[in-house]
């Protein structure tokens, strides 16, 4: 399946949250802030005029402290989801893709990405198949916030496992 990436607009605001349901209230509108800050991009996988996918390039870095400390500014992938009906027909595999694309493009040459700690997990799997290896300085906390639909903060951690993949 051939899809077209790229970035969204403002005015795409509300077929992505039709479209592309997540559990974080306002997380597309966030991702664009992201985009809009200068250093980040905010891909979209579209089918025809459907978004069915999406995946944010930190291109300043992760800003998980420990990896920051060994690897300062290298391009970071994360806030990737596909949309339940279009998974396992590759259309994450093509976001990934088309990030390393834009980042060999700057003439960078790592990418890193913290996943769950699950070998098993789909994109642990993923991540593997395409590349991506341990980093070798042990499990990471990748922590983050959120303001739920009443307005109130939640602070989330999650135990990772950092993988980079050196670029050719």
């Amino acid at each position: 399946m051939k899809l077209d990436i790229k970035s969204p607009k403002r005015k795409d605001l509300p077929v992505l949250n039709s479209k592309l349901p997540v559990i974080v209230p306002n997380f597309h509108e966030n991702q664009l802030k992201e985009q809009e800050s200068g250093d980040n991009l905010y891909l979209i996988a579209w089918k025809g005029n459907e978004p069915i996918g999406h995946l944010l390039i930190r291109f300043g870095g992760t800003k998980i402290r420990k990896v920051k400390n060994y690897l300062k500014k290298v391009p970071h992938l994360e806030a990737m989801g596909v949309r339940e009906d279009f998974r396992r027909k590759g259309v994450a595999t093509q976001l990934v893709k088309e990030a390393e694309r834009l980042i060999k493009k700057r003439n960078l040459k790592i990418i890193g990405l913290a996943v769950e700690d699950d070998l098993k997990s789909a994109p642990n799997v993923l991540y593997r198949r395409l590349g991506y290896k341990d980093w070798g300085h042990g499990e990471v906390i990748d922590t983050w916030k959120f303001i739920d639909e009443k307005g109130k903060t939640h602070i989330k951690h999650e135990k990772c496992i950092y993988l980079i993949k050196r670029l050719k």
